[in-house]
């Protein structure tokens, strides 16, 4: 069974297979998977073309742009292992019986060799292929989604525990991991809404990109389920951040509640004016440590009684 391969050519009928030529004559539906000199030498896009696929450098996720006589669509996707900074990076050109796709790098080479038609008895068509290759670009994602998932159930289980030290570190990385793929989510479904709202009559039929239209809503749906479940743990932390500091603020308080009247007595006796009897009396400074205590007995019962720690 055939995968793609840089600098080989296809051909559709009924099932996919490899030739020599293209277009190939014989074929319903001819493919060229080439890299950027390959297509320069094929001469298979126009300077129109051309100028699209050197923009495409901009293009942050997908781009489809729907001429009269075809599609051109540029795609970055996103590596699992790296998710804001590696992609595969390639380009689709659709004529009439006729695909075009431009291998910018080494991960699209990847994940274009890693693709294998599924047939199941029916017969393959240009539709069919396309919807079946775009939807391999997110196969693992839902897998991928279940592993942010378990890793932000665990923040918040550290975090009830009170051991997350670098909790706004992680959950920040998760975050933007996610706007991420959420806004690559949205796009990609905008792609395959245009596939099946297209006027051109590439297609036979709009049912398989319907499918991915609606993988797509899935994706997005979870994407933006977990967005929402990472804010309600960052809050939960910061409730309990809050509650951690507000105890702190509360046990100080009450400290220097309690020796408040100890410095009134302190700054009271250390004017040291003549006229007052208590700085000669053998007796004075014995009495001023029993009150300084039993004031502060009487502060810590009155604190403990009152619960305030």
């Amino acid at each position: 069974m055939a995968v793609f391969r840089p600098n080989h050519y296809y051909g559709i009928k009924d099932k996919i297979y490899e030739t020599e030529r293209f277009p190939s004559p014989e074929a319903a539906v001819s493919i060229a998977v080439v890299d950027e000199p390959e297509a320069e030498r094929l001469k298979v896009m126009t300077g129109e073309q051309q100028k699209l696929l050197e923009a495409g450098n901009a293009v942050r996720f997908i781009k489809f742009t729907d001429y009269e006589d075809y599609l051109f669509c540029t795609f970055h996707i996103p590596l699992q292992k790296n998710i804001r900074k590696e992609y595969a990076k390639l380009t689709m050109l659709i004529r009439q019986k006729l695909l075009v796709i431009v291998v910018q790098n080494e991960a699209a080479a990847v994940l274009l060799s890693s693709f294998t038609p599924r047939y199941g008895g029916r017969p393959l068509t240009l539709e069919r292929l396309l919807a079946e290759l775009l939807e391999s670009f997110v196969q693992n994602d839902l897998e991928y989604l279940g592993e942010l998932e378990d890793r932000i159930t665990e923040l918040e289980e550290r975090a009830m525990d009170g051991e997350v030290a670098d909790f706004n570190h992680q959950m920040v990385h998760i975050r933007k991991e996610l706007l991420y793929l959420h806004n690559y989510y949205a796009q990609f479904q905008d792609l395959a809404d245009c596939f099946q709202d297209s006027e051109n009559d590439f297609f036979a039929e709009n049912r398989y990109f319907r499918y991915l239209s609606d993988k797509m809503s899935r994706l997005y749906g979870e994407c933006q389920m977990l967005r929402e479940y990472s804010m309600q743990v960052r809050e939960f932390y910061q409730a309990q951040v809050d509650v951690k500091q507000n105890t702190i603020m509360k046990f100080l308080t009450g400290v220097t509640t309690i020796f408040l009247p100890l410095t009134l007595i302190t700054g009271w006796y250390g004017m040291n004016f003549a006229g007052m009897p208590e700085l000669s009396w053998r007796f004075g400074y014995p009495l001023v440590i029993f009150v300084s205590a039993l004031i502060l007995l009487i502060c810590i019962w009155i604190f403990k009684k009152k619960k305030f720690f």
